[in-house]
């Protein structure tokens, strides 16, 4: 979806800066989310129930967002 995004708002803008400044976005928004992917089987893994599992996956998931978003300002 992202590369429907980027044509849409270089047809819609035709300033390259614009494209450069949604691909780093991106970047740093799809980080947190692949932790996700991360940290579920690994809790299951360790036998904890798929509801305690799935609640602590996204409060990891949130903290990390909070961390690529504090990173991203810095950046």
């Amino acid at each position: 979806m992202p590369i429907l995004a980027f044509i849409w708002v270089y047809a819609d803008s035709k300033d390259p800066q614009k494209i450069i400044e949604l691909s780093y976005s991106v970047f740093w928004l799809v980080l947190p989310s692949l932790a996700f992917f991360l940290i579920l089987p690994f809790f299951l893994n360790l036998g904890i129930k798929f509801s305690i599992s799935m609640l602590l996956s996204i409060i990891a998931m949130s903290a990390f967002y909070g961390a690529a978003l504090w990173l991203y300002k810095l950046y």
